[in-house]
């Protein structure tokens, strides 16, 4: 397939049969295609990018309340319910929180 050729847009059509997409992208896909066949797996790939919440050194008091609130989502389970009200994929994080830089062998491994 070419590089202008939407792979979910193939998949929809029976073109192919699977395709390795990020999940933003499949997420966006089903939200602008909610009749869409087109259905994710349990695989998720090991080199997954997690979402980081970073701020400036002068804003320890932002970074502490936005710790604070992340981790009380996470023990209740409202993150869960926040992606699931959003239309995104949830997918429980997991050690470590921050990996090994990646390296060429890591991505051919695979």
């Amino acid at each position: 397939m070419s590089q202008n050729q939407d792979p979910l847009e193939l998949l929809e059509a029976g073109t192919i049969d699977a395709t390795l997409s990020g999940l933003g992208r499949y997420d966006a896909w089903r939200l602008e295609h909610p009749d869409s066949v087109v259905r994710r797996t349990v695989y998720v790939h090991p080199l997954r990018i997690n979402v980081g919440f970073v701020a400036l050194a002068d804003s320890a008091d932002l970074l502490a309340a936005a710790n604070r609130v992340i981790a009380s989502a996470l023990a209740d389970g409202e993150l869960s319910r926040w992606a699931a009200a959003t239309g995104t994929t949830w997918i429980t994080p997991a050690a470590p929180q921050v990996s090994a830089p990646v390296g060429l062998m890591d991505l051919v491994r695979e």
